[in-house]
């Protein structure tokens, strides 16, 4: 049924001050928990860091309208894999082995000379399958986490979880009540079964029937009946693989990799509150009353997304895409060679007749983004970054309607 969790698909989300964790489960998108990137339109996705394999993507929150804590997101640019399989699970099992993976607060490194970074953790526990029946949800009973952290796990949320290679869950709350020792994760095939919106985005096929425990304390006539179970198990796995597998080259064929059309862009609310396990990154800003107008350098990409109103200094605008075909953003980038210390600008939305349309500006440097805001219609914001040692910095605009503006005003490198 599978090898899952591989390491190679393990991801850490990032999405302006909140981290969490992630699973690839098909070839362009990412599975995660919703409170990570609530509130923003895009994340960035790295996996395999400070490998010789790393690599890293931009990604498309997928639009939902569920409280369930689940989110999909849509990569820019997709992997080569199979699609992971779903299970279903018999609560007669009374208890279920699975694993996940992630990066927890408490796997933070310091090293001297180095930036401090978080190591993965392969978490290996159980799940009683009768309890949290009112929630509907897994607790998953694990080795107690080191730490004197509010919460150590914080940052495990997104993390996807198997059980004899097929996701069941996805982590999404440590409850210190509980001890450091549990945690909480929403159920797959019960949110499966009753949104298909959410099986499609995942490319989800029929789910699986989770097996037995092979070493099941019963006597022979049961063990038979086991072995007859798994066998059926087995099969039906590799029907699913077959359909999974023609399903989803149909769906590429009629579907463009990662486009989120403008008309559906989610509604956008607050950051995540408490009793979630994301965890929060540290926040980059630099400040200068005066510095070397953007404007000053020619863009290395994108100079026709930009214009620079004239008799200006330090102001750009920049118009909302289009939303047509795969015209969804507005990227700007500039090449800084490594000259400056840090980006301010002040960042003001047009006017528009759809009150509840937003734009999110991001700030990226080097392929990280650095600052992030939402702008309602008319509405202003300071963006700062910091660029020590950068080589590059991009502006990039995501807009809910395509007749929009964002103008940067005293836009600023400080050498």
């Amino acid at each position: 049924m599978g090898s899952h969790p591989e390491g190679w698909r393990v991801a850490e989300v990032i999405a302006h001050d909140r981290r969490g964790s992630g699973y690839l489960v098909a070839p362009d998108t990412v599975l995660t928990a919703a409170h990570i990137v609530r509130g923003v339109l895009s994340a960035q996705v790295r996996f395999d860091a400070d490998r010789p394999q790393e690599w890293s993507a931009s990604a498309d929150v997928v639009p939902r309208d569920a409280d369930d804590d689940l989110a999909v997101l849509r990569l820019t640019s997709a992997r080569r894999c199979e699609p992971v399989m779903y299970g279903r699970i018999d609560e007669s099992l009374g208890e279920l082995k699975v694993e996940a993976v992630g990066f927890p607060l408490w796997k933070l490194r310091r090293y001297t000379g180095r930036e401090r970074f978080r190591e993965s953790h392969h978490a290996l526990g159980s799940v009683a399958l009768l309890s949290n029946r009112r929630s509907d949800t897994l607790e998953i009973t694990l080795r107690a986490a080191a730490g004197a952290h509010t919460s150590p796990w914080e940052a495990m949320s997104g993390a996807v979880v198997f059980a004899h290679g097929l996701a069941v869950g996805v982590v999404t709350e440590h409850h210190s009540g509980e001890g450091p020792g549990r945690l909480t994760a929403v159920r797959l095939d019960r949110r499966l079964d009753r949104d298909r919106d959410l099986a499609h985005a995942l490319h989800a096929g029929a789910l699986v029937d989770v097996p037995e425990p092979a070493a099941h304390p019963t006597g022979g006539g049961h063990r038979s009946l086991l072995v007859m179970r798994s066998a059926a198990a087995a099969v039906t796995a590799v029907v699913v693989i077959i359909l999974t597998a023609i399903t989803y080259a149909l769906w590429r064929d009629t579907s463009d990799v990662g486009q989120v059309p403008a008309a559906s862009v989610p509604t956008l609310s607050a950051s995540a509150g408490a009793n979630t396990t994301a965890g929060d990154t540290a926040g980059t800003g630099a400040a200068g009353a005066t510095g070397r107008p953007l404007t000053d350098l020619s863009p290395a990409a994108g100079a026709d997304r930009v214009s620079r109103p004239s008799g200006t200094s330090g102001t750009l605008d920049m118009p909302c895409a289009s939303g047509r075909g795969g015209d969804l953003r507005r990227v700007v980038e500039y090449d800084l060679l490594r000259g400056y210390s840090s980006f301010r600008a002040r960042v003001t939305r047009s006017a528009s007749t759809r009150p509840e349309a937003r734009i999110q500006v991001e700030v990226i440097v080097d392929a990280v983004v650095r600052d992030n805001v939402v702008l309602h219609p008319g509405e202003q914001a300071e963006v700062l970054a910091d660029l020590t040692d950068a080589a590059s910095l991009k502006l990039r605009l995501t807009c809910q309607e395509p007749a929009g503006k964002v103008t940067f005003t005293d836009a600023v490198l400080t050498p």
